[in-house]
């Protein structure tokens, strides 16, 4: 195939260039450690549809205090479910600046009080503005802040069945700092 004395060189640099060659990544998986302090797990795993453009499944579970109007507290489970998209304005998948939006449906599991039951969620969704780094070896860490509009509503009845509604909307404002691994 090659003369012997081009073989070890050959090799070689087949080697170097296979040692430097960055891993083509397409997949960032994530934690949220801002929500660690309510304390809900969240997790956003990002997939590569192009190299600029990029979505995410969030996906998060916990707990947080609700203050009931008699002044005694209680936790109540979280479930956080959503979605985003973002463009890589500056760089790629890989590192640079993203743009897109989040859309985010948040359920409480409140407690049943004596004979009342109560339901409630919300939507958030908005857009944001970021920027993304991963290192050579996978650790990743994203930046993400913007505008989000809140609409929630909840759902009381009483074993009497006697239904009250409510439901608001808000805006808030969107905070991501995210840390976790590139594959």
């Amino acid at each position: 195939m090659f003369p012997k004395r081009f073989r070890i060189p050959v090799l070689s640099l087949l080697f170097l260039t296979a040692a430097q060659a960055e891993p083509e990544r397409s997949f960032s998986l994530t934690i949220s450690p801002i929500h660690l302090a309510l304390p809900v797990l969240e997790f956003t795993g990002e997939y590569a549809l192009a190299p600029n453009f990029g979505v995410a499944a969030i996906a998060g579970y916990g707990t947080t205090e609700l203050e009931h109007s008699d002044g005694t507290k209680e936790d109540i489970g979280i479930l956080e479910l959503g979605a985003q998209a973002a463009y890589y304005l500056f760089g790629d998948f890989k590192g640079g600046m993203q743009v897109g939006g989040e859309l985010l449906w948040i359920k409480p599991f409140l407690p049943k009080e004596e004979d009342i039951t109560v339901s409630a969620n919300g939507v958030a969704i908005g857009p944001m503005l970021g920027y993304k780094w991963v290192t050579e070896f996978g650790l990743t860490i994203f930046l993400q802040g913007g505008y989000q509009f809140l609409f929630a509503s909840a759902k009381a009845e009483n074993s009497a069945g006697e239904e009250a509604e409510a439901s608001g909307d808000t805006g808030i404002p969107l905070v991501n700092i995210n840390a976790g691994w590139s594959f």
